[in-house]
């Protein structure tokens, strides 16, 4: 610290004015008081320049453990003994630089996004999302966790289990929702935090009627919401439907107690939190799939032209299947 800034301080602690903005500006490094455009082009042009090396140099002539010193220097192919170390590395410098200069100017984050991914067997697995949630928000100031507004948790996306596998599907979902439960009763938020689960198998690319089957379960079981008298289905498969939703209800409802509370308990007790699919829009190749799915289901393959009742089913499935995917379970 300068001695204007030591002066500035202990003029403040002993009651005097604080800084003036005058004075602040002053007290700036001198990196943060160049224009942003010249900032970005003199970073641009340390990590992208085709010629020239950022290293840390030691002098020939001075002790090995004397201060070493960043110079940018034209050329590349530079050599050095070993008892005089010469680091290349322009990122490192750089971010280096930006650190000391921007130190206590964080950037402001709303929304944090945690995952788990299935690796290989013989490496080590990653953390799993709710331990990267406590290891990252455990480092925050209760100031920086005031800025989070929104935390989303994707599970794990496995195309080796079907839909008919519906005790693995459910045990996967059961197992991440009680992860997320666990992590939100011990960190403290804000009363505006939204909590999101992005749930792989609820996927409308897989398949159009899988979708919807998993969709009228959440919506049966979490929220107490029939979308599948809603959808406008044929008598034989809304019975289909309803006996998924059977075996759902019977592997959550009777097997899987977190306490005194089953999971679909477990989740209506949860502030702010809704499931969605692991996609963010309904894309046309899906919207297609959905006309074919409905339509073979009633129609010969020849048939060209659907129904009236087959166009209006399609419409509604539409119509669902967007207010699944944007407004979530």
């Amino acid at each position: 610290m300068s001695q204007d800034e030591e002066d500035a301080t202990s003029a403040t602690a002993n009651g005097e004015n604080a800084l003036s903005p005058e004075a602040v500006e002053e007290c700036k490094p001198p990196l943060l008081k160049l224009s942003g455009e010249l900032l970005n082009a003199i970073f641009k042009h340390a990590l992208t320049a085709d010629s020239g090396a950022v290293r840390c140099k030691t002098d020939l002539q001075s002790s090995v453990s004397d201060k070493k010193m960043a110079v940018y220097d034209g050329a590349t192919d530079l050599t050095s003994s070993d008892e005089i170390p010469i680091e290349f590395n322009q990122l490192k410098y750089v971010n280096k630089q930006l650190y000391r200069q921007t130190a206590g100017l964080e950037i402001k984050f709303n929304d944090l996004v945690f995952t788990k991914k299935r690796t290989p067997a013989h490496t080590t697995p990653p953390l799993q999302m709710d331990k990267q949630a406590l290891r990252f928000i455990g480092q925050m100031t209760p100031a920086h966790r005031d800025w989070i507004k929104t935390i989303v948790f994707t599970g794990l996306d496995d195309r080796r289990y079907s839909w008919l596998y519906v005790g693995q599907t459910i045990q996967r979902l059961h197992h991440d929702i009680e992860k997320v439960a666990k992590f939100l009763t011990v960190q403290s938020f804000g009363r505006e935090l939204n909590v999101k689960y992005v749930y792989p198998r609820f996927n409308p690319s897989y398949s159009s009627s899988g979708f919807m089957q998993v969709g009228a379960c959440l919506c049966l079981m979490f929220r107490e919401r029939d979308i599948i008298a809603d959808s406008l289905l044929t008598v034989p498969e809304a019975m289909r439907l309803r006996r998924e939703v059977d075996k759902w209800r019977a592997t959550l409802g009777a097997q899987h107690l977190l306490g005194s509370r089953t999971l679909p308990e477990l989740v209506k007790a949860l502030p702010k939190f809704k499931m969605f699919p692991s996609t963010g829009e309904l894309s046309s190749t899906e919207a297609d799939a959905v006309v074919f799915e409905i339509c073979i289901s009633r129609l010969r393959c020849h048939v060209a032209q659907a129904s009236a009742g087959e166009v209006e089913r399609i419409d509604r499935w539409m119509k669902i299947a967007q207010d699944l995917i944007q407004n979530g379970v």
